[in-house]
């Protein structure tokens, strides 16, 4: 007795009909217009801070150290600053910084609270701020100072324990050794990025780029760094389109919840024929019951047999035999049942999820092979073959960011919705398998260039051949990982997230 799929022969030629009448117009895509931003290289950074300070000066007539305290005490918003500074109910706490004054021998009674030197030992010079008189000496003051600095403060206070009183940028500067000095300056530069809400790192190693926003616009989607060509999301840091942050966190979280469990079930147990559900045998007996929809089914070949065969002796059930087109009975029946299966949703995450994940394995295999690229650096010889070398590991990074891309695209179709009635949903998976069958073309083309060594041959044709090649391969992933974000990525989809 075979799988009963007539409940679902309806269904399956309606959604056939309906998928064959329904065009797929890819004109029902438009891509966003890219986001404003400008790149700011890592030494650019302080200028870009002193000229927030002076901004502040100028409308307040604050001094450096005040205007910068200000500035910090309003989350690095110049607009939220000079308001603050304004307004007549605030308190000016914020500009309230301190320094410290040298004292003279007549006030030989203070000591150093860290070493307990007082004004009359040998080479000992005392300070304090008037407000706290806190005294320690020069040596101490300066060893405190820089120590904080590397320990990655930048609001530094006063000596003094339990003592808050805010000390001035031009206070902590001349106190400094050279080191501590661009520490110092560095740590500011990273408080005021991390702060602003139109100011972001690129996040790729030893990139040191900031990404800033236009003042006032609201950034969706991705961004790409102008130094190293390397894109990321400017509300979350990391590079996920077409998928939406909220759909990263929801993957991420049902990944940590049921990932080892579905592949766990994808080694250890089998689905019903019937219902899909997946099950796992505890017993030596080949028959099994379903717990789900009570189906009962022979383990081994998956075939309906009642519990009474296995009590009869040479009963009418035979799966050791091999029977001839047994296959297109069990593709039939598969068919039959797809609709019900995917209702089921921790099968529906884990179609998605080992996509997800050998999408991500073959990333990092691709990195392996990217060392090796990088390796023969040395070995590089004539202009033709310089040139492939370059195009190769412009490839590789290509590559690198087509995983990234079908990756997310993964967990974007994880967790879309799409309005039924429309083919934004065949147009998706259109897209998604060009740009995926396009990366695996360009995966071997890639790897076939670096370990046939063709980039040192002889013949300079030859070299040239594989270069052509390998940029073919680029402009086709190029086309379509940019198809496939803009389908996805556009103001007025008729799908909609939940």
């Amino acid at each position: 007795m075979q799988c009963d799929g007539s409940d679902f022969d309806d269904e399956l030629s309606d959604f056939s009909s309906q998928s064959s009448q329904s065009e797929l117009n890819y004109d029902d895509f438009t891509e966003d217009a890219a986001p404003t931003v400008t790149s700011i290289p890592a030494a650019d950074l302080w200028p870009m801070v002193e000229d927030m300070v002076q901004r502040i000066q100028e409308v307040t007539g604050l001094g450096f150290d005040g205007a910068l305290a200000t500035l910090k005490g309003n989350s690095w918003n110049v607009e939220d600053a000079i308001s603050g500074f304004l307004d007549p109910r605030s308190a000016k706490e914020d500009c309230a910084v301190h320094s410290t004054v040298e004292l003279t021998a007549a006030t030989a009674d203070l000591e150093c609270v860290v070493c307990m030197e007082d004004a009359e030992s040998p080479g000992i010079r005392l300070r304090h701020i008037d407000a706290c008189k806190h005294t320690s000496c020069s040596l101490c003051w300066q060893i405190y100072l820089i120590t904080q600095v590397a320990q990655g403060n930048s609001s530094l206070t006063c000596i003094g324990t339990d003592c808050g009183r805010v000390l001035g940028h031009s206070e902590v500067v001349k106190a400094l050794d050279g080191p501590s000095k661009a520490r110092f300056k560095a740590l500011l530069n990273e408080d005021c990025v991390t702060a602003s809400a139109n100011l972001k790192w690129c996040p790729t190693a030893e990139c040191g780029t900031v990404i800033k926003a236009e003042a006032g616009s609201s950034i969706k989607g991705s961004v790409e760094c102008r130094t190293c060509r390397s894109s990321f999301c400017f509300e979350c840091g990391v590079e996920h389109q077409p998928a939406a942050c909220e759909h990263m966190k929801q993957y991420s979280l049902m990944s940590e919840a049921e990932g080892e469990t579905v592949s766990w079930l994808s080694a250890n147990a089998k689905e019903c024929p019937r219902c899909a559900a997946f099950i796992e045998k505890n017993g030596g007996c080949n028959w099994v019951k379903c717990y789900k929809c009570k189906y009962e089914f022979c383990w081994m070949c998956m075939r309906h047999m009642l519990h009474a065969e296995v009590a009869v002796a040479g009963g009418d059930h035979k799966c050791n035999v091999f029977k001839e087109g047994e296959d297109k009975q069990i593709t039939s029946r598969d068919n039959a049942c797809k609709k019900l299966k995917m209702k089921d949703t921790r099968r529906k995450f884990a179609h998605y999820h080992s996509r997800h994940q050998a999408h991500l394995q073959s990333s990092k295999l691709e990195e392996k092979l990217s060392e090796r690229h990088r390796k023969q650096d040395t070995n590089v010889k004539g202009t033709s073959c310089k040139l492939l070398f370059e195009c190769q590991g412009d490839a590789l990074k290509l590559l690198r960011m087509a995983r990234q891309t079908l990756c997310s695209s993964y967990i974007f179709g994880l967790y879309m919705e799409w309005e039924a009635g429309t083919s934004l949903k065949e147009v998706f998976e259109d897209l998604q398998h060009l740009l995926e069958s396009r990366t695996e073309q360009l995966s071997h083309i890639i790897e076939k260039s670096i370990v046939s060594g063709t980039w040192h041959a002889v013949d300079e044709a030859k070299v040239n051949e594989n270069r052509l090649r390998v940029m073919d391969s680029c402009a086709a992933v190029r086309t379509n990982q940019r198809n496939l974000i803009a389908a996805t990525c556009q103001k007025d989809s008729d799908a909609q997230a939940p």
